[in-house]
């Protein structure tokens, strides 16, 4: 079942054949998919234990990325990268990281970040069903057993296309752009909770996939809000909130369209308290990190 607990009762479920408990070696596990998908193997899954540890396979990754592209070779497998705080949190960098800007950097690789399970259903379902590529599902550990991310997930077959934004609240005032089971959540708690007690309606986007990027469904909403803030739980320059706003947002033949980005209208929302910095494992910093409504503030007031 893995340290999280994500997959026990698998193996027995499906056969010892089929699921296949590997080393603590990224790099194999991503050899192994690849290779097994691209010699037309049944669509093959891998998980690391902790999204960081990733990095021992990114050499494999950057390899695979172009030669999915430009030599058009097929690589259809998944791999679901566990993120952000782990249980009650304190497990630091090594552990509660999200590797969003390494991986996006890569250009041809998806990149999903479902907010509840039916999201999480749909775009795997998508992926398996319609993309030929290697796909990177970055996955809120804390979702995995904490019930205001549980959502109903019907019987009946569905999918839901990469590249396609949910507006999860419509608003007037401000748009907030997020991504992640907790940013999200934690974007519509607010923005109830700054209607309520200001009278600010909020608008907030839930882009599920960072890779392809729904820029059309941000640019329209920032056109009717005037505003815009991207929020997301890894640190300034560890998330790509800058990109999503400069892609979404900015004309970059129009001066005066970056030069109106550039003023106070445009913001990133992260987790990066004073300052850029490692995600903490002292227990008390583990939620002043994050940027989540405490103390009576919330992110759109900052």
């Amino acid at each position: 079942g893995g340290v999280l607990g994500f997959t026990k009762g698998i193996a027995e479920e499906f056969g010892f054949s089929r699921i296949w408990n590997t080393p603590i070696t990224e790099e194999m596990i991503v050899g192994a998919l690849a290779g097994y998908s691209l010699h037309g193997g049944a669509y093959p899954w891998g998980e690391f234990q902790f999204a960081p540890f990733y990095l021992e396979a990114h050499r494999m990754l950057s390899i695979i990325a172009p030669m999915w592209y430009q030599k058009k070779l097929m690589f259809p497998f998944l791999l679901m990268f566990p993120c952000g705080v782990v249980r009650l949190g304190g497990s630091g960098e090594y552990h509660e990281g999200w590797p969003e800007r390494e991986l996006d950097a890569l250009e041809t690789l998806a990149i999903v970040c479902p907010s509840n399970a039916y999201e999480l259903v749909g775009l795997v379902r998508y992926a398996r069903e319609f993309h030929k590529g290697p796909v990177m599902l970055l996955l809120q550990t804390a979702a995995a057993n904490l019930p205001e991310y549980a959502s109903k997930v019907p019987l009946q077959p569905y999918v839901i296309p990469f590249g396609e934004a949910n507006i999860v609240r419509a608003g007037n005032d401000i748009t907030v752009v997020c991504y992640g089971a907790a940013c999200v959540h934690a974007a519509k708690n607010e923005a109830d909770m700054m209607e309520k007690e200001n009278g600010i309606s909020i608008e907030v986007i839930d882009v599920r996939t960072l890779n392809p990027l729904d820029t059309e469904t941000i640019r329209v909403s920032y056109k009717k809000t005037g505003r815009i803030i991207a929020f997301h739980e890894a640190s300034r320059k560890k998330g790509i909130g800058r990109e999503i706003l400069f892609d979404s947002v900015c004309d970059k033949n129009d001066i005066a369209s970056l030069e109106y980005c550039l003023s106070k209208n445009m913001r990133v929302v992260h987790a990066g308290m004073e300052g850029d910095i490692f995600v903490p494992s002292a227990g008390p910093l583990v939620w002043a990190r994050l940027p989540y409504y405490k103390n009576g503030a919330c992110a759109c007031r900052w």
